[in-house]
């Protein structure tokens, strides 16, 4: 079983201290009322867990390029602390993609485009010619 749970940083730090102050509190009740040292109650009772903590302030997005159809495109989903890469991508040895020309997403509607800025073509996701950009207008040939 598994939860997400989005936790501005602060606040998750903050909860934590209340945590560990409210835990210690209760671990002083439990081994005054058992006779036994506070400490022992302590590494007995309250086991520790790992939790991922993402920055939302600023997310740091996955590096690893993947096929979308035509084209490739970044994962974009949020980093590990201290990585470049996401949960789904951090165990997988990344492949560079084959050299590929550069593009733009041009998003008309519900349609997705992509604008090839070096020679202004625009092609449809399944790598039809489509139209072309010139002087910031977009043209249509076959739509």
């Amino acid at each position: 079983m598994s939860f997400n749970f989005n936790i501005p940083l602060p606040l998750l730090e903050s909860l934590q201290v209340s945590f560990e102050k409210e835990g210690k509190k209760l671990a002083e009740t439990v081994a005054k009322s058992l006779g036994l040292p506070t400490q022992e109650v302590i590494k007995k009772v309250f086991k520790k867990t790992q939790i991922t903590v993402y920055d939302w302030d600023a997310p740091p997005t996955c590096d690893v390029m993947k096929k979308d159809k035509l084209v490739y495109v970044y994962c974009g989903k949020p980093c590990l602390l201290g990585t470049t890469k996401c949960m789904i991508h951090q165990r997988e040895i990344s492949q560079e993609p084959p050299q590929c020309k550069k593009v733009r997403k041009l998003i008309l509607e519900d349609t997705v485009l992509w604008l090839d800025e070096t020679t202004s073509k625009v092609y449809s996701s399944d790598g039809e010619y489509t139209g072309w950009f010139k002087n910031n207008e977009l043209y249509l040939a076959k739509f």
